[in-house]
């Protein structure tokens, strides 16, 4: 049997987030009156416009099956740092997210924190 790697396990989800699942909010927040196959056209058109095509190719049916899972009145989160942060609000938006831990993580106990200190 194979040994677990959490830090493989950690990297793969702030890849997923930063490559998949923040765009994936992006395009849910503008596609939210748009059929199923009108929101896979718009995250097509969308990482195509903002990145390469060719990843717009790769990303469109994740990300847009991720658009369409979502809720439709996201755009609600994006008011309040809008109104701070102006047109940086995305990134702060997406710095927000990928900052978040992965399921089932396990850090480090209070015990290894403190014997960590004392070193």
């Amino acid at each position: 049997m194979k040994s677990f790697y959490a830090a493989k396990y950690e990297s793969a989800w702030y890849i997923f987030l930063a490559v998949v699942f923040v765009p994936a909010l992006i395009v849910s927040m503008n596609a939210s009156e748009l059929s199923v196959s009108e929101t896979y056209q718009y995250a097509l058109a969308y990482i195509g416009n903002n990145t390469f095509a060719w990843l717009g190719y790769l990303l469109y049916l994740p990300v847009g099956t991720i658009a369409c899972l979502l809720p439709s009145d996201t755009q609600g989160l994006m008011i309040f740092p809008h109104m701070i942060f102006g047109d940086f609000a995305i990134y702060m938006f997406w710095l927000l997210i990928v900052t978040t831990y992965p399921p089932f993580y396990r850090g480090p106990s209070l015990k290894e924190r403190l014997t960590a200190a004392k070193a």
